[in-house]
């Protein structure tokens, strides 16, 4: 009997340190060692709920440096009597219908984002280019994806291993730095000499950092880990990095903060009248769905004016508050109720997304919304009763410590 690991876009997209993934947090099959892969398609189909003429999916190789990276094109036509000689991994992405499986000539390059501002390292997808892409276009793209504004300057690394991280210059195709298939570009803004940062500056002492906290003899990944980690932890003052100032002048306007929002939330409506649970956690949209001071998209972040700018639009708040009830239920948590959802429906459950569940409480937080921010802190410590809750190298356990005087309470 061997395992089929089947890798995601969302195992990906929540990943928030070195490499892309952990075999141990992904979907598996288990598969008889004398069966061929002829109906591999229909099984994932059957297991991501997506139809198999929409997906495209890759074997994931081990490199030498001990690196696992989706790379190997897996052409649909050619599962049909392959033989699985031992367990193997699958990276599994979403495609047009309509969309060719694979080009001559394209790679696939993952992106990721670190901010220093908020020590956040997280993946905005992937792309498949042709070797003369130069490493300027990767960053314009990235830009883009970021809704960073174009006079803005990207510094860009390639993630050998944790432990490597080597810097690109942007007149660089990719084939000069020598990229391929699986490979991994890390992008952050250049670094200014006159801005204090409360992280490390730069992309690489940041994944020192990650590297020597999962090398140390109480590894945080572990759930002993969290059990040792529950000590009173200080909470960042509210606007903590406003530096006096009362609204953020990059922020978008009302308008620019309710569409995304309103987008969003029909998906929500959606996914959650189809019990679509998954797909609500698969997308990107904290930024704008539940803002805080500190996020890598700086147009959504609000300090003290921004707050009560979308506390007074009746519509944005509503939405607001519809919103933390639409991703609590896809964790399987009534917010309302205060308590989990017995039974759960197929597709519900925590889904190990710290970083989330750590942004929604702040938000809830500094939008003085003290019911829905109690019942999510509840739930916080359902999924982590002995704190732990983690980003990267980063502890997020100040949410267990927010507090609001009944005075502050907004009603829901």
């Amino acid at each position: 009997m061997h395992s089929i690991y089947v890798i995601t876009e969302k195992d990906i997209a929540k990943h928030t340190v070195d490499d892309l993934f952990e075999l141990g947090s992904v979907k598996k099959l288990k598969w008889q060692s004398d069966k061929d892969l002829t109906t591999l398609p229909t099984e994932i189909e059957t297991l991501l709920e997506m139809p198999v003429t929409s997906i495209r999916c890759l074997q994931v190789t081990k490199r030498s440096n001990q690196t696992l990276r989706p790379a190997t094109p897996l052409p649909l036509s050619e599962f049909a009597g392959k033989p699985i000689k031992k367990s193997i991994a699958v990276y599994v992405e979403r495609k047009a219908e309509d969309e060719e499986e694979f080009k001559e000539g394209e790679s696939i390059i993952f992106m990721k984002f670190y901010d220093p501002l908020a020590g956040t390292l997280k993946v905005i997808g992937s792309l498949w280019v042709k070797k003369e892409t130069t490493i300027d276009q990767l960053a314009t793209i990235a830009k883009e994806r970021l809704q960073l504004p174009s006079e803005v300057t990207l510094d860009v690394w390639e993630e050998v291993t944790g432990r490597r991280q080597d810097k690109l210059k942007k007149d660089q195709t990719l084939n000069d730095a020598e990229l391929g298939s699986g490979d991994i570009v890390i992008f952050q803004k250049s670094v200014e000499k006159d801005v204090e940062y409360p992280f490390p500056s730069t992309v690489k002492k940041f994944m020192k950092t990650l590297v020597e906290s999962s090398s140390s003899s109480e590894d945080w990944r572990s759930t002993s880990s969290r059990a040792k980690a529950n000590k009173p932890v200080s909470v960042r003052p509210k606007f903590f990095n406003a530096r006096g100032k009362k609204k953020n002048s990059y922020r978008t306007s009302l308008k620019g903060m309710k569409a995304p929002q309103q987008k969003q939330l029909n998906s929500f409506r959606k996914y959650g009248s189809e019990g679509k649970w998954r797909s609500i956690h698969a997308g990107h949209f904290d930024w704008f769905m539940f803002p805080i001071e500190d996020g890598s998209q700086s147009q959504y972040n609000v300090y003290e004016d921004d707050v009560a700018e979308l506390r007074a639009d009746p519509e944005w708040l509503a939405n607001y508050h519809e919103s933390v009830m639409w991703v609590a239920k896809a964790w399987g948590w009534d917010v309302k109720g205060e308590c989990e959802i017995k039974p759960e429906e197929p597709g519900m459950g925590w889904d190990n997304w710290d970083v989330r569940l750590a942004k929604i409480i702040r938000s809830l937080w500094l939008f003085n919304e003290k019911q829905l921010m109690t019942s999510m802190q509840k739930f916080a410590r359902l999924v982590a009763p002995n704190g732990g809750l983690r980003y990267g190298g980063i502890i997020l356990d100040e949410v267990f410590y927010m507090t609001l005087e009944e005075t502050q309470d907004a009603k829901y």
